[in-house]
């Protein structure tokens, strides 16, 4: 999340990089993929002022797309639209993929 929403804001993605790379790194990151729009739907309350501001969360949404396609192999992008179940078995997929589970 310290990329997307430092890339929402202005900052340098390459500075990103140089300030997180010497914390732990997970063996994968799993992003939920979905619209702005379907998020209202599933979660119509909104708690603070990001949660509200849907041009925002597009922009944050697009820079979560562009820095998992960057980052490469630990980074998987799920289409989080369909039913948990098919989403949860596209996770598995993802763990089986790189031996992880």
């Amino acid at each position: 999340s310290a990329y997307a929403y430092g890339l929402a804001f202005g900052i340098d993605f390459d500075w990103l990089i140089k300030t997180h790379r010497h914390l732990p790194q997970p063996d994968l990151n799993v992003l939920l993929d979905i619209s702005v729009d379907e998020s209202f739907k599933r979660r119509p309350e909104r708690r603070d002022n990001y949660e509200r501001n849907g041009e925002m969360l597009n922009r944050v949404r697009k820079c979560y797309n562009d820095v998992f396609n960057k980052l490469g192999p630990t980074y998987a992008i799920i289409d989080a639209t369909g039913p948990v179940d098919e989403i949860f078995q596209k996770i598995l997929d993802q763990l089986r993929l790189r031996n992880l589970v």
